[in-house]
């Protein structure tokens, strides 16, 4: 069954990011919080100088997934049993690499390094100092302060009680002798630190700075995480939107409100945090109105020897309509139940949230006048040519009956008049796998742009592209008008998919299609 959508599933703070297994975290965003994490902990390992670095970011900006993602990345190349595999979406190599990611950079730096988290724990200096004195090996310690505005971290450097913080947190006296004390302990016993502290105040921040510097010059620098652009929000956003829920990004916004919609593209382009922007999509999944949309398009065609389709189309998932089936072509279109369920759950409903499936079957007759074209067979090759531009195009919802009894009426009459050759296709149907290479020259004659490399698939070749893949976004809108939000998230892609099958059974094709539609999923939830 096609999915439904009583909302998506997304996570509203980092600290539930356990609960939702493959989220993406983009790191491009971060590059410039990484190349300063770079600069402030290379003096800390080469040197052994300790450093503070304050790291600034609205909430909803994503500083606890950066700590959280620093963490898990160190923590899986320090484990890995299997040696280092320099990967550019592990933050901690990012910033222990370089800018080329140089693996013995990567190295050496995870052996020398070790991290300790200090949130919420009004003990942290002590603990820190017990954990410099237990890794004597270590040149560079870590330790990672996150909402350090909170009682905690002031505390742990002010004996006080949490009523006298309360009353107090906002004097820059607190803060200035709060530093003292901070780096005093960064001269002794914890040199050799660098210390991350992370704020949603900016305030906190400026003043601890201004008091670290007036007692060590250059001991502390600030940098800011900010969102990102708003293309690459939506990107963060759909992108995650498809790797969590079994509906795309376009299929929640697709039929939602006009109101929900336009809502959704100026939190995009604001400044609204990650959660409210997922909230955003939530909220249109749940308003929707109108019949579906048109999906983008994969039609497989199946050349078989057979005078018929020689398989039950019903078979290969729930049937929408039959446009063909007539002598040696049936030409089916589904739109639920065709993706297998091999592909998982999940991942088969968002393929078919944004895919409808198309399987054209053409016996032998058309298999002949196609080997026929491929050497030289003029005639052949126009009739191929005719019969394959037809399946260029799809109709969508909303198309009206006659324009549709048309159509088959016109594929009835080019088979009818189909024109037969005397192509002998007996060795081709015998000589097994090697078909392909018998058919694919044939279809790059009659098929100008067969399999070569087009946009939006990643790095995937389909066999033939008609209209290209891309994300569905909001923010292509030229304006606010709900027509044209509306036409910017239109489906419009369509490809062909050939495959030759000496005995074309159901079974045949649903295994054909389990091979291939992997490609699809990653297509669609990766961009």
């Amino acid at each position: 069954m096609a999915a439904t959508h009583p909302g998506i599933r997304f996570p509203d703070r980092a600290e539930a990011l356990a609960s939702f297994e493959g989220y993406r975290v983009f790191l491009d965003p971060w590059e410039p919080i990484a190349n300063e994490l770079q600069s402030q902990w290379t003096g800390v390992a080469l040197r052994e100088e300790s450093r503070i670095l304050g790291i600034f970011g609205p909430q909803g900006a994503g500083k606890t997934l950066l700590t959280k993602k620093l963490l898990a990345d160190f923590e899986v190349t320090k484990s890995s049993q299997a040696g280092l595999v320099v990967d550019q979406n592990n933050f901690w190599h990012r910033v222990s690499g370089g800018k080329s990611l140089d693996p013995e950079l990567i190295a050496s730096g995870t052996e020398k390094t070790e991290f300790k988290e200090v949130e919420n724990n009004r003990d942290w200096v002590s603990d820190a100092e017990a954990f410099a004195q237990s890794r004597d090996r270590v040149r560079a310690r870590v330790l990672l302060a996150d909402n350090a505005e909170r009682a905690y971290f002031r505390q742990g450097l002010v004996d006080m009680t949490d009523i006298e913080f309360m009353k107090n947190s906002r004097d820059p006296e607190l803060t200035r002798l709060a530093a003292e004390r901070l780096v005093d302990k960064l001269r002794t016993t914890l040199r050799g630190t660098l210390l991350i502290v992370l704020s949603n105040d900016d305030e906190f921040l400026l003043q601890l700075q201004d008091a670290v510097e007036h007692q060590h010059e250059d001991l502390m620098a600030l940098s800011t995480l900010g969102l990102p652009d708003s293309a690459t929000k939506e990107t963060i956003i759909r992108v995650n939107t498809n790797r969590l829920n079994p509906a795309s990004y376009w299929s929640a916004i697709d039929q939602a409100s006009e109101t929900d919609r336009l809502a959704l593209k100026q939190a995009l382009g604001g400044d609204a945090t990650f959660p409210n922007s997922f909230r955003a999509v939530d909220t249109a999944s749940k308003n929707r109105i109108g019949r579906p949309a048109r999906r983008n398009v994969i039609t497989l065609v199946a050349l078989s020897p057979s005078s018929t389709a020689g398989y039950d189309p019903a078979e290969i998932g729930t049937l929408k309509r039959t446009d063909v089936a007539h002598k040696w072509m049936s030409l089916t279109t589904y739109h639920e139940d065709w993706a297998p369920d091999s592909l998982g759950t999940r991942e088969k409903g968002l393929l078919e949230s944004e895919w409808a499936l198309r399987v054209c079957a053409l016996g032998d007759a058309f298999v002949a006048s196609l080997l026929a074209a491929g050497g030289g067979d003029i005639p052949q090759k126009a009739q191929v040519q005719s019969l394959l531009s037809e399946l260029k195009t799809f109709r969508g919802p909303g198309t009206k009956e006659p324009t549709r009894v048309a159509d088959t009426a016109r594929y009835a009459s080019m088979i009818d008049l189909w024109n037969p050759s005397a192509y002998d296709t007996s060795a081709f149907w015998s000589s097994g796998q090697a078909r392909s290479t018998l058919y694919e020259p044939a279809l790059k004659q009659v098929l100008p742009g067969y399999n070569t490399t087009t946009s939006g698939f990643l790095t995937y070749r389909p066999d033939f592209v008609v209209n290209d893949f891309s994300p569905a976004s909001v923010l292509n809108s030229i304006s606010d008008d709900p027509k044209a939000i509306r036409q910017a998230i239109r489906r419009d892609a369509h490809v062909f998919e050939f495959t030759a099958i000496e005995s074309t059974t159901s079974e045949k094709i649903k295994s054909y299609l389990a091979s291939k539609l992997p490609v699809y999923v990653e297509i669609t939830q990766e961009q």
